[in-house]
């Protein structure tokens, strides 16, 4: 309750050999008068200094109830300045109906605003908040804290569909800056290029969609001594087959048929073609060969 005037440390100085050194003081931390209130008096109208501690009391005129704090107190909060520890209103405290724009109120919808009402409010879509979603009527017919704001926010076109696939968020009409999408293709379609891209904060997507393609195989592989069916072609869509023979004079070893997976590989490796080669002629009685 006491405030430090003067350096918080003492020093013993000499001089002309005589020993000396200076105090602080101690001073009662004070407060400025009470507020005085319309319809209403405190204990403290004939007091003329306030300091810490000293505690007032509030009444209100008939017909004029008393809101908030009925006693208050001299406190303080830095040890230096004092202040009063509440607020007194004598009368029906109203606060004004709160008004924001680009938004709209959820809980404490009323006609009339008294002390201690509180209002929650949301933002419509594409705005973010700026400030407390929820605020209280005080005593004084203001709002605390401060009605918020509702500024729009960074946001992207909606991202482009793809054919053969769909995308994430397909139910959602805002896009702002920080939200994913992901891509996804349908059955038999590979994807090719970023499956999932973000809203950036200049209102851009991160990169071009992707593209949903039919799967397909490489070329089958060209053998030695043989060939295989369908040489004209140079796309090989899933579930075509390729057949391998081989030249004359060579025999085919492995299977002769491969086709294109829904992985986009063929089946088994190539078959291959080694040279034909007869068993030894056979053997006839009383002769030789």
């Amino acid at each position: 309750g006491y405030r430090l005037i003067g350096k918080s440390t003492r020093k013993c100085k000499v001089l002309n050999n005589k020993m000396f050194s200076t105090f602080p003081l101690l001073l009662v931390i004070p407060c400025s008068p009470p507020p005085e209130i319309p319809h209403g008096k405190h204990t403290g109208e004939y007091l003329h200094s306030f300091y810490y501690g000293t505690a007032v009391k509030y009444t209100c005129d008939k017909g004029y109830p008393l809101i908030g704090n009925a006693s208050i107190y001299c406190t303080s909060k830095d040890g230096i300045t004092g202040e009063w520890s509440g607020r007194a209103y004598c009368g029906e405290t109203q606060c004004p109906s709160p008004q924001i724009k680009n938004g709209r109120i959820v809980a404490g919808v009323s006609s009339a605003y008294k002390y201690n009402q509180k209002v929650s409010f949301e933002c419509i879509g594409g705005h973010e908040m700026v400030g407390s979603r929820e605020i209280h009527c005080q005593v004084d017919g203001t709002w605390d804290s401060p009605i918020p704001v509702c500024e729009q926010m960074v946001q992207c076109l909606p991202p482009p569909d793809i054919q053969n696939g769909t995308r994430s968020n397909q139910e959602t009409g805002v896009f702002p800056s920080g939200m994913l999408v992901k891509y996804t293709c349908n059955p038999r379609y590979i994807l090719i290029g970023e499956a999932t891209i973000q809203c950036m904060d200049n209102g851009t997507w991160s990169s071009p969609a992707p593209n949903c393609e039919e799967i397909e195989c490489k070329s089958p592989p060209d053998i030695q001594n043989g060939v295989h069916s369908n040489q004209e072609l140079m796309v090989f869509k899933r579930g075509m087959c390729v057949k391998y023979t081989c030249n004359s004079g060579y025999t085919l070893i492995g299977d002769a048929s491969i086709h294109c997976t829904d992985s986009g590989m063929w089946t088994f490796p190539a078959p291959h073609c080694e040279k034909s080669q007869c068993p030894f002629p056979p053997s006839i009685a009383n002769g030789e060969h």
